[in-house]
């Protein structure tokens, strides 16, 4: 076909519907586009920002990366269905001659005769030219009363324009109202950021204070006087939100609150736990339980600080592993985790003992060997030793120690010792270097990781005292009276408490 022969003004008019089209796509996509990613911002805002308001959390980076890729694959299936596949149809003379047909009955087919029955020539002409020319010049005198805009449906361009619109005003709103609100928010739901919203109020995790155990905690007032300046606690921090400490500590979990401003102070401080119980009863496992409780307001503001501390359940004691939650006014402290860690024990303790020099007599075996002379005795209640051993308190460990606090204490008082721990941390020995009273060797583990024992291990020794010798005497022989110059025979017995 030579579209040439095809009259201009028809050509014309075919060519505007042409691109009427294409723009009535493009306008469609724009609106699309824009309808998907208002949408997306602002259901994104609210799902993000709105739990903020009433004491929640901000989405977590997992789920909006996840929000991110449906408004991406929503804009890009809209891309694929609206714009590009429309773009990639062809659009022949005759079909937009139809279109036109179709929306103007009073030209009867002569648009679309003119179109596809176009002049022929040479053997090709299957019409009478004549009457071809005369449907042509019909066709082309009707152009004026045909209007290509009857083609389009508006009405889904107003419906999108209708979501679009006041989308596209409350942005430029928040653009114009608060900037650093939409940028946080753009920013938070492109990746971009991670900074949490502002909140009225702004709470800091201080941390969990455990007491630190000392063996001699039970000496009298002159030896504790000596330990005055020794911390009574610690405090233990959270690394990448666990904290761990040692199981049945008696912690206290204490917060800060900014007390300055723009910052308020909560009235009070909500703590929500959810813990794992194990349950040594069933072979199935563990019991999960949760609950809630409220933290006490310490003092007054100090330093812009205000503190909340919670020292009761189920912080005391701490029996099981948890995580935890803290709530005050709009801000929260999440993803918080507490683990309970075994604390080391002693265990197997063994007595070792070498008798005082006065026990060896000269005809033993103990005075020629003298380490036949330690004995190895099991450690039991109310064992007893002979006063003046030498005695060596030795213990097992259940995990490595890194240190222990040892005290020997006689009669209030604390006598010289040492201890010392093996290579790999399992054997711990005390060594008495006086053994001159009933003396109790206490004991508080501390492993590797710096977890203490919550209880000091005591060990009482009682002593056998040496006692003076007994001397009996007799008169041998002779009976109740004798004559002036007799001699009177005395018998002397001596004998101590070890014969």
């Amino acid at each position: 076909m030579n579209d040439a022969r095809l009259h201009p003004r028809l050509q014309l008019l075919l060519e505007d519907l042409r691109a009427r089209i294409r723009r009535y796509v493009w306008l469609d996509w724009v609106l699309l586009a824009a309808a998907v990613l208002l949408v997306g911002f602002w259901l994104g805002l609210a799902i993000d920002y709105l739990p903020v308001l009433v004491g929640g959390s901000e989405m977590p980076r997992a789920a909006r990366r996840l929000w991110l890729l449906v408004v991406v694959a929503g804009l890009i299936y809209g891309t694929v269905k609206t714009l590009i596949a429309r773009l990639r149809r062809p659009l022949p003379d005759d079909s937009l001659a139809l279109l036109l047909e179709r929306q103007h009955p009073d030209l009867g087919g002569k648009l679309l005769t003119s179109v596809q029955l176009r002049p022929q020539t040479g053997e090709d002409a299957t019409h009478s030219e004549s009457l071809l020319e005369a449907v042509h010049e019909e066709a082309v005198s009707e152009i004026d009363s045909i209007d290509p805009k009857r083609v389009f449906q508006n009405k889904p361009l107003f419906q999108k324009a209708g979501l679009v619109a006041p989308l596209g005003i409350a942005t430029i709103g928040l653009c114009i109202i608060a900037p650093q609100t939409f940028l946080q928010a753009a920013s938070r739901l492109t990746l971009l950021s991670d900074s949490p919203w502002p909140r009225q109020a702004r709470l800091e995790m201080v941390g969990l204070r455990i007491p630190i155990l000392y063996a001699d905690n039970e000496s009298s007032p002159d030896e504790s006087s000596t330990s005055v300046d020794r911390p009574v606690s610690q405090t233990v921090e959270f690394i990448d939100g666990v904290a761990r400490v040692p199981r049945g500590a008696e912690a206290a979990l204490e917060i800060r609150a900014t007390a300055e401003e723009p910052f308020k102070v909560p009235d009070v401080c909500t703590l929500r736990y959810r813990r794992v119980n194990d349950n040594n009863n069933f072979d199935t496992s563990t019991m999960v339980m949760r609950g809630q409780t409220s933290l006490r307001r310490i003092g007054r503001v100090a330093d812009g600080y205000q503190k909340f501390v919670l020292d009761a359940s189920p912080i005391q004691p701490i029996a099981t592993s948890m995580s935890i939650t803290v709530f005050g006014l709009d801000d929260r402290l999440s993803d918080f985790r507490i683990e309970t860690i075994e604390p080391p024990a002693i265990q197997n303790v063994r007595i070792e003992c070498e008798y005082p020099d006065y026990l060896k007599w000269d005809d033993s075996d103990l005075a020629e060997d003298d380490t036949a002379a330690i004995t190895t005795l099991p450690y039991r209640a109310g064992i007893r030793l002979p006063e003046g051993s030498r005695v060596r308190v030795i213990g097992e460990s259940t995990k490595p120690l890194g240190t222990a606090d040892v005290a020997a204490i006689q009669a209030g008082d604390r006598t010289p010792h040492s201890v010392e721990i093996t290579d790999d941390g399992m054997s711990i020995s005390i060594e008495l270097a006086d053994f001159s009273k009933a003396t109790t060797v206490t004991v508080v583990p501390q492993d590797l990781e710096g977890i203490q024992a919550q209880s000091p291990f005591k060990f009482f020794i009682g002593i056998v005292l040496d006692q003076p010798p007994e001397v009996s005497m007799r008169l041998r022989g002779i009976g109740s009276a004798v004559t002036p110059i007799a001699k009177m025979p005395v018998e002397i017995e001596t004998k101590d408490d070890y014969g």
